[in-house]
């Protein structure tokens, strides 16, 4: 596992977006959440997004266009459309007044 976090998104004010601060490599990941409401089971909860790491102007990290759909209680296989280094952000929907355990695994294979 590369990287794992509770998210406490009870609250009535939307969760604001979370960075992971595992730098990834490998353009494939695979995203598990669990939702603590039963009702958040098995439903769209949220996206991920693959943030570059790029030297432009001081910016830092850039957001590719691969925004990808986060399920509760299943494991989602994502191949990022770039292969560099990159963290990911986090948007869970607003007002999920449940806890959310993100599970972040980094594929170590070759990919051909």
């Amino acid at each position: 596992m590369a990287w794992q976090t509770v998210l406490d998104a009870a609250g009535t004010q939307p969760l604001p977006r979370q960075y992971s601060p595992t730098i990834f490599t490998s353009p494939v990941i695979a995203v598990g959440a669990a939702a603590a409401a039963p009702y958040w089971q098995n439903q769209a909860i949220g996206y991920v997004n693959q943030e570059i790491e790029t030297e432009l102007i001081g910016l830092g990290f850039a957001r590719s266009s691969g925004k990808k759909v986060v399920f509760s209680n299943e494991l989602t296989i994502i191949n990022f459309p770039f292969d560099a280094n990159y963290r990911l952000s986090v948007d869970l929907f607003a007002r999920l007044a449940t806890t959310v355990t993100l599970s972040i695994y980094e594929y170590t294979g070759d990919i051909t």
